[in-house]
């Protein structure tokens, strides 16, 4: 029996497989984040997605504030899905990027995001123990 102790020590993992199906073209995605180092970076991600969404609200044809607001709305997507997971969702969409932003968004913000707080969650009670709970609903 193998055990790995890096995994053991970095907390639960989200794992879960998606596909995407554009046209003719598939491609299915393996999810694999590690709760504990994925929350910060999905935090950091979001924090700037908002920052740049307001900013693009007070100049909407400012070219550089539209470019910002899109990597920021990827770096959403790489935090979950990785990297190389969203280069092979937009190879699968090819030029139709209002698709490929509704079905990955569906997917991040509706399944896999509300399932990461979920875990991260139980981790921080796990390793806060319930005294905690106790004083904060006092």
């Amino acid at each position: 029996m193998n055990i790995d102790t890096r995994s053991r020590r970095a907390g639960k993992c989200f794992k879960d497989k998606v596909v995407f199906a554009h046209g003719e073209k598939m491609v299915t995605i393996r999810v694999n984040v590690c709760v504990s180092e994925a929350a910060g970076k999905i935090r950091s991600a979001h924090k700037a997605l908002i920052e740049s969404e307001k900013a693009l609200k007070g100049e909407p044809l400012n070219g550089e504030l539209q470019e910002q607001y899109g990597g920021a709305v990827l770096n959403v997507f790489a935090a979950v899905l990785g990297t190389d997971g969203v280069t092979q969702a937009l190879d699968v969409y090819g030029n139709d990027v209002g698709d490929f932003v509704r079905d990955v968004k569906r997917y991040v913000f509706g399944r896999a995001i509300p399932k990461i707080c979920k875990l991260d969650e139980k981790r921080f009670r796990k390793e806060n123990g319930s005294g905690l709970w106790r004083w904060r609903n006092a």
